[in-house]
């Protein structure tokens, strides 16, 4: 009787054990478990250096007429911070100088495979020798002769893209910069001008005067003949967009470019934004908030 005692515990033991285990296992499971802290974002901290020299900087933001590197604590102009927005379908100063770099490496490209093609047009062309092996019977013109007037004829063809692309007028785009410049100087005056015959021809719809903003880019010939005007970002109201382009005609024509600005280009483009405001119009670049 004992020995069945003690078999009977044994067993509640071993039963106590097992359950014991298993609940041992089931926390372990279904313990929940704390979340791991997030890992901090990368941050980037921004220092603004402010610095002037006697020379022009190296990397000019704006056009002035005077050298004149970034600084100060001026309320107006040019914001350190927050950084102010810009549009996003003008180049800013580093696309443009990429882009003309990108031009005249082109052009001397195309120079290049002109002076090619047409030491190649000049040089006698051999007449190869052949071997007689019997009359063909297949039918088709002679690809020997037919060769040297394919040839001629797309040489012809590129000779003429070439100079057709090199007949297109060069046009100088005008970025933000901040050096001394005959450039400056010319915008300035360009602007005076601009702003002066809008102020006295003011646009007014019914009587009352229009007020709002818009911004466009004039194209201007070296002779300083208006090529066209474009709108880039209308006004709400299209009597004021009919206004604008109305106003750059009458200022038009305007001083010959000189020999300083923009070099080597055919077209000055200028881009800028006009805002209608208390019987006067105001320009300033694009950048500008």
């Amino acid at each position: 009787m004992a020995k069945l005692d003690r078999r009977h515990a044994s067993k509640d033991y071993l039963w106590l054990a097992v359950a014991l285990s298993a609940l041992i296992h089931l926390l372990l499971i279904f313990w929940p478990a704390r979340a791991p802290s997030p890992t901090p974002a990368n941050s980037l901290d921004v220092a603004l250096v402010n610095f002037s020299t006697d020379s022009a900087p190296l990397s000019p933001q704006l056009l002035a007429q005077l050298n004149l590197d970034g600084g100060g604590e001026h309320q107006q102009g040019q914001a350190s911070n927050p950084l102010p927005l810009t549009d996003p379908n003008l180049p800013n100063q580093l696309v443009l100088e990429a882009l003309r770099a990108r031009q005249q490496s082109l052009e001397a490209e195309q120079q290049r495979l002109l002076s090619e093609l047409e030491s190649q047009d000049k040089a006698p062309l051999s007449t190869p020798s052949f071997e007689y092996i019997g009359a063909s019977t297949e039918p088709g013109p002679d690809d020997h002769d037919l060769d040297p007037q394919v040839q001629n004829s797309q040489l012809a063809i590129l000779r003429e893209q070439i100079r057709e692309q090199q007949r297109q007028p060069r046009y100088h785009y005008v970025g933000p910069s901040a050096k001394a410049s005959e450039q400056a100087q010319y915008l300035d005056q360009w602007r005076q001008k601009i702003e002066q015959t809008g102020t006295r021809h003011y646009p007014k719809q019914n009587g009352e005067q229009l007020y709002g903003q818009l911004q466009m880019t004039v194209y201007i010939r070296r002779d300083g003949s208006l090529l066209r005007a474009q709108i880039t970002e209308p006004s709400d109201q299209a009597a004021l967009n009919l206004a604008a382009r109305r106003i750059v005609e009458l200022a038009a024509p305007f001083a010959p470019l000189p020999e300083q600005v923009a070099p080597g280009a055919d077209v000055l483009v200028i881009t800028r934004s006009w805002s209608f405001t208390h019987d006067r119009l105001s320009m300033h670049g694009p950048d500008v908030q």
